[in-house]
């Protein structure tokens, strides 16, 4: 007899035993809840269906049973799975108890999760679960309950019915379309309606088949009927599981020209799969997402948006290269089945971003007009050009930039373009800036002509268009138009806004708005974040109502400090204002946190370029005192005070004693020799720009023998420092010889360390692929001209090359890490040998004491660099870990138990950057758990439950209630109000009246 004999033998025994004694089976159902297949649908289907089964359902809503480590599965007669969900919190071992005690069902099954029924004998299951509807599920849970757990049916299951993969949908239509030229056909000869015209710019839509079955299509008719009223045509696809977008094509070509796309992940199971259906279509593809979270008053109160509930969705399809996550609809929550209500003006504004991609799509290049903005703050001719942090260089990139549309078919007229220094010049005496202290300046602007003027009345005549919060808003920060900010008069009196520009025919560049806070004193004392002033509007209303500007690439912007949701923007908002429907593309480098602002709540698609960075060079620089401290170290002890006088002059000469925090005459000697040699190693291991970069520059001669030598970096060093003292400056031999003279790793490793050494060889064979990866710099600009093309664009890893090589090429869109997994387990290791590092550091100089609360401040561009060590490091510190599912998502905390931990817990005070409090709020939830459970954990050296406990007595002896004074006692992580990203301090030390 077989061993799946037996086991089916045993499980059908099982099942009679269990139908004695339960009236009826039951039955557990774990799966991850869709916007419009959650536990209320499933719950419609085992209503119908409860005179067989008695149905558990375990989602992550509300309306579910929560599925925790204390959830009693092993008490249902059957436990039926979907492994494709999202989060499960189930460790393989719990999987596999599962599988030893009940009845285990898993579809989709995945890695460990794996069930101990085989579909294989019951191959309706998974056509029931992949066809949900109410009819499926009903039938679907008497099959479970009479062919698989043995009870008595007393109603047969129900054939599974079988929905269509796909097919094209319209709301006028009687059904579903199987292709895309019956579609097109009917489409072009409706009577009731607009009909099909290829010359009509066309928008696809793709959506779940699931909304079609469950009558949930408001949302969607309402995109259909909006496009339509707009100029275009709709072309709907619903689909059921993987995206399959070659209907979208005819003879090798899309029909659309922009999709709209409101499912998550195209392929939940390979999301190169995914990747590649977006990547055959080749069109911008938009996020267009259902609120699955709330109604659509939560989401218009809400301060994040579509964070933090929806952020991972959103995280998702930025690595299919999806971008402008915008919501249009919410749940209504008069329905127990989550049917989306639409949300009207963000639909409109939805739809009129989709028609301007395809406007771009289908413009020539010679009509097509663009609007370059850079940096230019503190309104005056000196600060001109890029954002400080990004080490650009605008200018050369701007000529770079011009030249080539200029060769690729765009209007710039017929002056010749100027070079990099011409362009400087103009930016800054004609085209920057100006403060209001500069009366006569933007006066002569005025008069000149070198700056656009919008007439108070014309701006007026666009102002009062606009919603009558946001107008209250402005004028409450900036008084009535036209405010102060960049105002003159013209000889004749009249009142006029200056827009400084440089035209090159249908080419604009501009500086950006200041963002105003050193306009105005009062201003600087704001606790909120600013809306724009009067300039700021006026500049994007003039671009988008006078100047008619098709796209807007950003070298710099600051429209993310307005206002507005972290991610998924209103309509009505200052963001959406100032945007309107203009496609916003924003070069981003490499090594910043990944654009999150700018993507999510600027909606921009962002391009990356890199920074052509090199090692420090400390060795070169300190070379004979790092020798000096060599010769020191390996002397006997009776000759190192002959050193004494040499090893001081030095570390004077080279300019390492500005950097030493000790008294170089003073110090004792070996006090001195050590922190030179700590210092010289940190130099070593620190980078610099190589200049300001050029955008489509990659890095010639000596700078690219140099950032290779960084990118190879400790993989290099870590195989040589066996082989030499020097290592440093033996890794820059090495890697000049491959990358500069052309030599083989082996012959390179001959000619400089004068032996064989594989493992060298080994790591420096990595050095021409960094070449090629480097050189691949033009498609910077490619990317540019893509994204003015609205082509899709091909996604990539956000990180600085220097540390993450495979994040070249660049020219990619940048896409964050999968939040779900962050901090890595590597991380995790790294930052708790961080944290038990510090204390160690701090009881060696405070006599064995432990520390009783430390302080951490948090960074997106930290956890974008170490993927969570910061987290780890505040986790280990209160004596807590995270908890991670079979899948490696971390799913929750614990605490450490005190035993183990073998030492006391440690406070802890966070302060977050407001870029980290609009995109990774989970974290901070994480750590706010971990510090609430530490400060419950009763034992006597517990510092975190002390300080609780001290706080929740003087909270509540100042009036505050047990519940309010609890909650406020376990803050532990702070940071600026929602909206604001500083405190103002940096500006207000600017004003001459600061103490």
């Amino acid at each position: 007899m077989s061993c799946r004999f037996l086991i089916a033998a045993c499980l059908l025994l099982l099942g009679a035993a269990c139908a004695a004694e339960h009236d009826k089976p039951q039955i557990a159902i774990v799966f991850e809840a869709k916007e419009s297949n959650g536990a209320e649908d499933l719950r419609k289907g085992a209503d119908r269906a409860r005179d067989a089964a008695s149905v558990d359902i375990f989602t992550a809503e509300p309306t579910a049973k929560a599925l925790t480590a204390g959830s009693d599965l092993d008490g249902y007669d059957l436990v039926f799975i979907d492994g494709s969900a999202e989060g499960l919190a189930l460790s393989a071992a719990e999987i596999a108890q599962l599988s030893q005690s009940t009845r285990l069902v898993v579809v989709n099954p995945d890695g460990a999760l794996q069930g101990n029924v085989d579909i294989a004998h019951h191959a309706d299951i998974p056509v029931y679960w992949a066809n949900r509807s109410v009819e499926n599920d009903a039938a679907l849970i008497r099959y479970l309950a009479s062919a698989v757990t043995g009870a008595e049916a007393r109603k047969s299951a129900a054939e599974p019915v079988v929905y269509p993969r796909q097919g094209f949908y319209h709301p006028s239509a009687s059904g579903l379309f199987n292709d895309l030229d019956g579609y097109l056909a009917w489409y072009g000869e409706r009577s009731d309606g607009v009909r099909y015209d290829a010359a009509k710019p066309a928008v696809g839509l793709s959506s779940y088949i699931v909304y079609y079955r469950h009558e949930n299509t408001a949302a969607l008719d309402l995109l259909i009927s909006e496009i339509e009223a707009q100029g275009g045509v709709a072309v709907t696809l619903l689909r059921t599981g993987a995206a399959d977008f070659t209907p979208f094509m005819r003879d090798g070509q899309p029909v659309i020209d922009v999709l709209l796309n409101d499912s998550e992940r195209l392929n939940v199971r390979d999301r190169e799969a995914g990747v590649d259906q977006i990547r055959q279509l080749g069109v911008p593809v938009l996020q267009s997402i259902p609120f699955a979270k709330g109604s659509v008053e939560d989401y218009r109160a809400s301060p994040g948006g579509l964070a933090p509930e929806m952020t991972s969705r959103v995280v998702d399809a930025e690595w299919e290269g999806q971008f402008e996550p915008l919501a249009i609809a919410g749940v209504d929550p008069a329905s127990s089945t989550r049917q989306y209500i639409p949300m009207e003006d963000q639909i409109e504004w939805r739809v009129e971003r989709a028609l301007a991609w395809a406007k771009l799509r289908r413009l020539n290049n010679a009509d097509k007009r663009v609007v370059f903005t850079y940096w230019s703050e503190a309104g005056g001719k000196s600060d001109v050009g890029g954002d400080p942090d990004d080490f650009l260089d605008v200018p050369g990139s701007f000529q770079r930039v011009l030249a080539e549309l200029n060769a690729a078919g765009y209007s710039l007229g017929d002056a010749p373009l100027p070079t990099a220094e011409q362009l400087a010049e103009r930016m800054s005496r004609e085209a920057s800036n100006v403060g209001n202290w500069s009366q006569g300046e933007l006066a002569k602007r005025a008069a000149d002509g070198s700056a656009a003027l919008v007439p108070l009345s014309q701006y007026l005549s666009w102002y009062n268009l606009l919603p009558v919060e946001r107008r209250r808003e402005i004028e409450a920060v900036w008084g009535p138009p036209p405010g102060k900010t960049m105002v003159s008069r013209t000889p004749d009196g009249q009142s006029v806004i200056l827009i400084p520009r440089i035209e090159f025919g249908n080419i604009l560049i501009a500086p950006h708005p200041m963002w105003g806070y050193l306009e105005d004193e009062e201003v600087l004392m704001s606790k909120d974040a600013l809306p724009p002033h009067h300039q700021y509007l006026a500049f994007f209303l003039w671009l988008q109502n006078e100047w008619e500007a098709d796209a807007w690439v950003s070298k710099f912007s600051n429209i993310v400090l307005q206002p507005g949701k972290s991610q998924g923007p209103l309509a009505d908002d200052h963001i959406g204002i100032i945007l309107g429907g203009l496609p916003h593309i924003h070069p981003e480098r490499l090594g910043a946190s990944g654009a999150l602002s700018n993507k999510r709540k600027g909606m921009a698609l962002t391009p990356g370029w890199y920074n052509i960075v090199t090692p420090s060079d400390a060795s070169e620089t300190v070379g004979e005192l790092r020798a000096l401290l060599n010769r020191y170290d390996g002397a006997p002890d009776a000759q190192k005070a002959g050193f004494d006088a040499a090893i001081r002059r030095e570390v004077q000469a080279s300019g390492l004693s500005r950097g030493l925090e000790i008294d170089v005459d003073a110090a004792e000697l070996d006090v001195l020799a050590t922190a030179a040699g700590d210092y010289i190693d940190e130099l070593d291991a620190s980078n610099m720009p190589w200049g300001g970069k050029i955008l489509g520059d990659a890095p010639q001669g000596e700078a690219m023998s140099a950032m290779v030598a960084g990118m190879l970096g400790n993989d290099l060093d870590a195989v040589l420092e066996e082989k030499t003292s020097t290592v440093r400056a033996v890794a820059r031999r090495l890697v000049e010889a491959v990358v500069d003279d052309g030599q083989s790793p082996r012959d390179a490793v001959q000619a400089v360390l004068k032996q064989s050494a594989p493992d060298v060889e080994a790591v420096l064979a990595l050095a021409p692929a960094y070449v090629d990866a480097l050189n691949t710099a033009p498609r910077e600009i490619e990317a540019i001209l893509a994204a003015l093309d609205a082509e899709w664009i091909e996604p990539g890893p956000m990180g600085e090359p220097f540390r993450k090589p495979d994040t070249l090429p660049p020219g990619r869109i940048l896409y964050n890490f999968d939040v779900r997994r962050v901090p890595t387990p590597e991380a995790e290791d790294i930052g708790a040998t961080q944290a038990e590092a510090l204390i160690d550091a701090y009881r060696a100089e405070n006599d064995g004491a432990y520390p009783d609360k430390l302080a951490i401040v948090l960074f997106s561009a930290d956890i974008a660099r170490t993927n969570g060590v910061s987290e780890a490091q505040a986790m280990r510190l209160l004596g807590a870990r995270f908890k991670r599912n079979w899948r490696g998502e971390v799913i929750g905390v614990e605490l450490i138990p005190r035993e183990e931990l073998g030492r006391p817990r440690v406070d802890i005070l966070i302060t977050t950057s407001g870029t980290y409090r609009d995109h990774y709020q989970d974290k901070v939830e994480l750590i706010t758990e971990a510090a609430r459970l530490a400060g419950e954990s009763p034992e006597a050296d517990n510092p975190v439950a002390k300080a609780m406990s001290a706080a929740i007595d003087e909270l509540k002896a100042s009036g505050a209630s047990d519940k309010d004074a609890r909650l406020l006692a376990a803050a532990r992580v702070f940071s600026p109000r929602p909206a604001p990203h500083q405190a103002s301090v940096s500006g207000q030390v600017r004003r001459a009246t600061w103490r």
